[in-house]
């Protein structure tokens, strides 16, 4: 082996019997049954035999049957034999590119090295691989084997079709005239639809088509042309897929509220592919706020130190206290806000607030759980225990025993963000 392909050079024999062979006279290596008996056990050990029985069918079959190999030392005429020559490509399918040209025509010998690997359509012979069915067959075992056909069978539809309906990418092998085809593009596209990457660029222009694709994927957006980026319906379906998709969304739709909270919604990460003026727009990063906490922790910083903003950030959202300036976190009415908002936003609030017992009542009436975050001299407060042990009953009881109903627009449990 060398370089990733198989090579007929190989290293000698070196069984008993292929030793006696190299190591005896030529009266040893001329009898037919020592030599039978050592390619059976070392195909190699055909290099030693007698030219006559290199050219012996049985003896050149046992050698190859044992190694692929020890074709090299065959008589001419019997690595031309089609036997000879399918038991070699059945072992491996490297052999084919050993085989006289004819063999290398042949179907069956073909089909043979295909069924191991499609590289091996490579060695196949120009007219074989200009041959219809033998590469409509050959794609049908692996779609990879398109990338060898001759151009003119790149453009045949059908051979294209059984192709992508294999893997969509196979589009990358296909003639520019089928590139342009729609029925062929979807049907790479039903496969994988980042084959739209290869259609035509007049495809990309295709409300249709650019629909399929951001329905599977919504990045796919990144190959659609620029008016379909900019297309209100087809960038909605994008981010509902995925909200990476507004990266790709054309700049009027990057300023679009509605747009830019549905992804927000489901990544605070996406503020950043919105518009420079809705990230530092005080009321649209405030909706944002309420859909999402963590958008606060990529919102212009001269935010995070008003108090103004901070407070009415609380009331919409108790876990944006987690981001306010160190300064407003210690802010009573601010944290008041927080937990009356969100209970278990007590964990962000300035160390005094911990042990307030006005605040931890207030934060384990909302979030009976909230109890964990308060002093351990509050932790001994009867009424603040009766207190979180009641909400946290009241909360299995009104949710089916799963503890996560809302209450005053917030969710009691909040995934950390992870930006």
């Amino acid at each position: 082996w060398g370089g990733g392909a198989a090579s007929m050079a190989a290293p000698r024999a070196s069984s008993p019997h292929s030793r006696r062979l190299r190591a005896e006279s030529g009266e040893v290596a001329a009898e037919r049954d020592v030599v039978l008996s050592a390619v059976t056990c070392n195909g190699l050990a055909l290099e030693f035999a007698a030219v006559e029985l290199q050219s012996d069918r049985e003896v050149v079959l046992a050698a190859v049957r044992q190694n692929w190999r020890a074709l090299a030392f065959a008589a001419e005429d019997l690595t031309a034999d089609r036997e000879v020559a399918l038991c070699a490509v059945g072992q491996d399918w490297h052999a084919l590119q050993f085989l006289p040209q004819a063999l290398r025509g042949d179907r069956e010998v073909v089909n043979q090295a295909l069924r191991q690997d499609w590289q091996s359509f490579a060695h196949a012979p120009t007219e074989l691989k200009a041959d219809r069915a033998a590469v409509l067959e050959a794609v049908r075992q692996d779609w990879r084997a398109l990338a060898f056909a001759e151009p003119e069978l790149k453009a045949d539809r059908e051979i294209v079709l059984a192709t992508v309906k294999q893997s969509g990418y196979a589009l990358l092998h296909a003639a520019p005239s089928l590139r342009a085809d729609r029925e062929v593009v979807l049907e790479a596209m039903k496969q994988d639809w980042s084959a739209l990457e290869f259609a035509a660029l007049e495809l990309r222009s295709d409300r249709k088509v650019i629909m399929t694709a951001v329905q599977q994927h919504g990045r796919a957006l990144d190959y659609a042309s620029a008016e379909l980026r900019a297309d209100r319906q087809i960038v909605s379906v994008a981010i509902a897929q995925d909200w990476r998709a507004l990266e790709y969304a054309a700049p009027e739709l990057k300023a679009d509220h509605e747009i830019v909270l549905q992804a927000v919604q489901q990544d605070a990460f996406a503020l950043l592919h919105a518009a420079q003026a809705l990230r530092t727009d005080r009321k649209f990063v405030l909706a944002a706020v309420r859909l999402n906490k963590c958008v606060l922790q990529i919102a212009a910083q001269d935010f995070l130190g008003d108090r103004a903003f901070v407070l009415e950030a609380a009331n919409l959202n108790g876990y944006a206290l987690q981001y306010a300036a160190p300064g407003l976190k210690a802010d009573r009415e601010i944290v008041l806000a927080a937990v009356h908002c969100n209970g278990d936003a007590l964990q962000y609030a300035a160390q005094e607030f911990k042990a307030d017992r006005e605040i931890v009542m207030a934060a384990v009436q909302q979030h009976g759980g909230a109890l964990q975050y308060a002093s351990q001299e509050v932790k001994a407060d009867r009424h603040i225990v009766l207190a979180s042990v009641a909400q946290i009953r009241n909360s299995l009881g009104s949710s089916g025993g799963q503890g996560n109903e809302r209450r005053g627009g917030a969710e009691r449990v909040h995934p950390e963000c992870s930006i």
